[in-house]
């Protein structure tokens, strides 16, 4: 089969995770040479609005280029604390995505300069919402897995960070948002099947 493979140093060394190209493998194989490249630790907290640590947040960064840096354990601890090795010398997103099921919605962070030696981030606090569930089938009833579930503010193009985006295999999904009033588009993963939105949805 074709597989990646993910190389997770501890975070003491300071060096970057990497994750392979595809590889094939149909009998015996030894692996190239893997160079890591030396990183830098990025950390902060997150806590909810009232100030309480929100434990088992997932936390994703994005470069400059738009492109997912590959990071491993950086989920918040029960203190709220979290760290990840990214590289310096460049401008990151970072996502936190609460643990579904809690009442809390995700946000994303921008422009952050990291440099060689960066600083602990800002605490990050995840606002309180509301749950806003769905389920997305075909016309002949069968569940959709993996559509992409994007908001937008009503009557714009202006993007609004939503986690847990996606359904399951049962096409259902649960996404916690802001209130407001929203455009929901529903992408699906495949181009055999067309895409949805709907409009001026009212999260209150």
């Amino acid at each position: 089969g074709n597989y990646h493979f993910d190389y997770k140093p501890e975070k003491c060394t300071l060096l970057v995770a990497l994750e392979s190209a595809p590889t094939a493998v149909s009998a015996d194989l030894t692996l190239p040479r893997v160079s890591l490249a030396a990183g830098v630790l990025v950390k902060g907290l997150v806590t909810d609005t009232r100030g309480a640590p929100v434990d088992d947040v997932n936390t994703s960064y994005f470069g400059s280029n738009g492109l997912q840096v590959l990071t491993w354990n950086d989920h918040t601890d029960p203190t709220g604390a979290y760290s990840a090795v990214v590289l310096p010398g460049d401008t990151y997103a970072i996502e936190y995505a609460p643990p579904v099921g809690l009442r809390l919605a995700g946000v994303k962070s921008t422009g952050i300069a990291i440099g060689n030696n960066p600083p602990p981030l800002p605490t990050v606090q995840l606002p309180d919402g509301f749950f806003v569930t769905g389920k997305n089938v075909t016309l002949g009833g069968a569940p959709i897995f993996d559509v992409d579930i994007n908001f937008f503010l009503a009557g714009t193009t202006t993007k609004v960070y939503v986690s847990h985006h996606h359904t399951d295999a049962a096409g259902n999904f649960s996404i916690v948002s802001v209130p407001g009033t929203y455009d929901i588009r529903f992408e699906p993963p495949t181009s055999a099947l067309a895409a949805r939105r709907l409009l001026g949805i009212g999260v209150t």
